[in-house]
C-alpha cells in the first residue's frame, strides 16, 4: 500500500489516506490524511476502522452537496448504532443457523456490494468459514448451481435504488429451493437492521449487524474471533 501511493505521488496523483493511526507509515506518505479517530483496534480482525472508513467522507459530501437528509442522517447515526448493538440476541439466533456450514455465499447489490466483500472477508477471518461474495445478479450465471448442493446463502438487503432487483433475485432463489437468510434494512429481511434516514449510511448498519452475527458464528463454532490464528494486526505485502 505504501509503494503504492508513493508512486501515485510520482505521477502526480492526488492521495488521501484513511487511517487510525495518524503518525503510521502511510499517513506520512499521502497528501492528505483523513483520522477516522476510532480509537485503538484491539482485534487482529479490524472492524471500527471499517465502520469508521464507511463514514469518513460522508460530512463533507453532504456539505458539498446540501444534501439535508444525509446530513441529519449522519447527526442520528450514533443513536441508530447504539439501536443495532441491540439486535446482538438476534444475530446470535441467526448464526446458530450455520455454526457446523461449510461454506457460505454472501450476495449483495448496490451499496452495501462493499460490505458483501466484507462480510465474505470476515467470515473466513473469524469463523474459519469458507465465504465468497457476488453481486446477487452476477450469482444467477453459474454460482447458482450450488444452490442444487444446499449451499447455503446470506443475503444483505438494502433500501436503495438497487433494492426492487435484489428483491426479485432473492424471491427466485428460494423458489428455486434455496437456504437463504437475508441482513439489512428491508422490512423482508430475516435480521431486519435499523432506519438510517439515507441510503448512504444503511451499509454501516448492516455492516454493525453482520459483525455481531460473525462473532456469534466463531463464538459458536469454538473460536476467538479476536485472535484468527495464522493472521497479526499487521500484514506486510508487495
Amino acid at each position: 500500500m505504501i509503494e503504492t501511493v508513493q508512486a501515485a505521488r510520482r505521477r502526480g496523483a492526488m492521495t488521501v489516506a484513511l487511517v487510525n493511526v495518524e503518525g503510521s507509515p502511510l499517513a506520512a506518505e499521502a497528501e492528505w490524511v483523513l483520522p477516522l479517530h476510532c480509537g485503538e483496534e484491539k482485534s487482529v480482525a479490524a472492524t471500527k476502522s471499517y465502520l469508521a472508513s464507511l463514514t469518513t467522507l460522508l460530512p463533507t459530501l453532504a456539505e458539498l452537496t446540501g444534501d439535508a437528509a444525509l446530513q441529519r442522517g449522519l447527526e442520528q447515526l450514533p443513536g441508530v448504532l447504539e439501536e443495532a448493538l441491540g439486535l446482538e440476541p438476534a444475530a446470535a439466533e441467526l448464526a446458530e443457523r450455520y455454526r457446523f456450514a461449510e461454506h457460505l455465499m454472501v450476495l449483495s447489490r448496490g451499496l452495501h456490494f462493499g460490505v458483501g466483500a466484507e462480510a465474505a472477508l470476515k467470515l473466513k477471518e473469524t469463523a474459519g468459514l469458507h465465504a465468497e461474495s457476488y453481486s446477487a445478479a452476477e450469482f444467477s450465471h453459474g454460482p447458482k448451481r450450488l444452490v442444487a448442493e444446499g449451499v447455503p446463502l446470506l443475503g444483505l438487503t438494502s433500501a436503495d435504488a438497487a433494492q426492487p432487483a435484489t428483491a426479485a433475485a432473492y424471491a427466485e432463489l428460494v423458489r428455486a429451493g434455496a437456504d437463504l437468510r437475508t441482513l439489512g434494512p428491508a422490512p423482508e429481511s430475516s435480521l431486519q437492521t435499523p432506519a438510517s434516514g439515507h441510503a448512504y449510511l444503511d451499509p454501516v448498519t448492516s455492516a454493525l449487524a453482520f459483525y455481531l452475527f460473525a462473532a456469534h458464528l466463531a463464538l459458536g463454532r469454538g473460536l476467538n474471533p479476536d485472535e484468527p490464528p495464522l493472521l497479526s494486526k499487521v500484514t506486510r505485502t508487495r
